[in-house]
C-alpha cells in the first residue's frame, strides 16, 4: 500500500506542476486565443501528459544512455525554466469553488475507478504492444530509429505504424517511479485511456452549452452509448486519440473565426500532439491545414510564412516521429 500511495503520489506531483505551469501561461495569452477559460482548463488538463511524454521523447532521443534521474530532471527542469519565465510577470489567479468541488469530485471518481484498474491484468493485444515497447525505452533509456523494432532479450517484434506517444506513458511512469519501486509499475498507463474518455465527455460538455438543446439529453445520448461506454474501461489508446483528435478540430474552428495566427500555433501544437499518439490524426492534420491554406482569403506570401511556421510546430509538438520513421526507422506507411 505504502509503494501505492507513494507511486500515486509522485504522478500527482508532475501532473500537477505540469498542469499548474501550462494553465497560466496559456491564461496569461488568453486574449489571444479566445477560448472560454474552462474550455481552457480542460485542453490544458488534456495536453500536460502528452507534453511531458513529449519532453521524454526528444531526452531519450538526443541525451540516449543516462541515469534515471537525468530524464527526471530533464522533465522538471524544462517546467522550472517555463515556470521562472512566468512568473517574471504578475498573474491573478482565480478559480472558483464549483470548480474546486467539481476537480475533486472528478479526481475522486477516477480513482475509484482506478482501484478496479489496478487489480485488472493487461490483457488486450494493443496494450501489451505499446507497453512492451515503453518497457524497452525504459531499459534501454534511449529512442533508436531502425527497419526492425526487434529486442532479442524476450522476442518482442513491435510493428506498429503510430507515434510513441502511448508507449512514452509507460516509459514516463517507469522513470518517474524508479525511486520508490523497482516493480514495474503500470497504473498510470491503465487508467490513461478511461481518464481521457472522463476528459472528452467534459469537453462536449463545454461546447455544447450554448446550444439551445437540453445539454443533460445531449450527454445522456454521448453516455449511454454501447460501444462508448465499452471502451472506457479498455486500456487502450483511444481516449487519448480522440480527446486531442478532437480538440486539433476545435482549435482549427476557432482559428477560422478570425485567422489570427496564435489560435494557427496553438491549432498546430495540438495537432503535433495528437499525430504523435496516432497516425490517422497525421491525415486529419494535413486535410484541415490544406483546407484553412485554400480558403483563408490573404496574399499567398502571407499565408505560406504562417503556415510553414505551423508546419514547423507540429513537426515539434510529435509531427517529426514520422519523418525520422519515413527516412531512418521502418518507412512508416512505406514499408514493404
Amino acid at each position: 500500500m505504502s509503494e501505492l500511495i507513494a507511486h500515486l503520489s509522485l504522478q500527482l506531483f508532475y501532473q500537477s506542476i505540469s498542469i499548474g505551469i501550462l494553465f497560466f501561461w496559456l491564461q496569461r495569452k488568453h486574449y489571444f486565443f479566445d477560448i472560454d477559460l474552462a474550455i481552457l482548463k480542460v485542453l490544458v488538463i488534456g495536453c500536460a501528459l502528452p507534453i511531458n511524454t513529449l519532453i521524454l521523447y526528444y531526452s531519450l532521443l538526443l541525451f540516449p544512455y543516462q541515469d534515471n534521474s537525468v530524464y527526471c530532471g530533464l522533465i522538471l527542469c524544462f517546467w522550472l525554466l517555463m515556470g521562472v519565465l512566468l512568473f517574471r510577470e504578475r498573474i491573478k489567479i482565480s478559480f472558483s469553488y464549483k470548480e474546486i468541488i467539481y476537480v475533486l469530485s472528478l479526481f475522486i471518481a477516477i480513482i475509484g475507478v482506478c482501484y478496479l484498474f489496478f487489480r485488472r491484468p493487461i490483457l488486450e493485444h494493443d496494450a501489451l504492444e505499446y507497453i512492451s515497447l515503453g518497457e524497452q525505452f525504459y531499459k534501454s533509456k534511449s529512442i533508436i530509429y531502425q527497419k526492425n523494432h526487434y529486442f532479442p532479450d524476450n522476442g518482442f517484434y513491435y510493428v506498429g505504424l503510430h507515434g510513441f506517444l502511448f508507449p512514452l506513458i509507460y516509459t514516463f511512469e517507469r522513470f518517474t517511479t524508479a525511486f520508490v519501486s523497482q516493480n514495474k509499475l503500470d497504473y498510470l498507463f491503465k487508467i490513461a485511456n478511461f481518464s481521457y474518455f472522463s476528459l472528452l465527455v467534459i469537453f462536449f460538455y463545454q461546447n455544447i452549452r450554448n446550444l439551445n438543446l437540453s445539454k443533460p439529453l445531449l450527454m445522456l445520448i454521448f453516455i449511454i452509448n454501447y460501444g462508448l461506454v465499452t471502451a472506457f474501461f479498455k486500456i487502450h489508446l483511444d481516449g487519448i486519440r480522440l480527446f486531442l483528435g478532437f480538440a486539433m478540430f476545435f482549435a482549427a474552428f476557432k482559428y477560422r473565426q478570425d485567422n489570427k495566427l496564435a489560435k494557427l500555433v496553438l491549432f498546430a501544437a495540438i495537432a503535433g500532439l495528437a499525430a504523435f499518439v496516432h497516425s490517422i490524426n497525421v491525415f486529419l492534420f494535413l486535410i484541415i491545414i490544406s483546407v484553412l491554406f485554400l480558403f483563408e482569403k490573404q496574399k499567398i506570401n502571407q499565408k505560406l510564412i504562417k503556415y510553414a511556421l505551423a508546419s514547423l510546430v507540429f513537426l515539434i509538438f510529435g509531427g517529426i516521429h514520422y519523418i525520422l520513421d519515413v527516412f531512418w526507422g521502418t518507412g512508416w506507411i512505406l514499408k514493404s
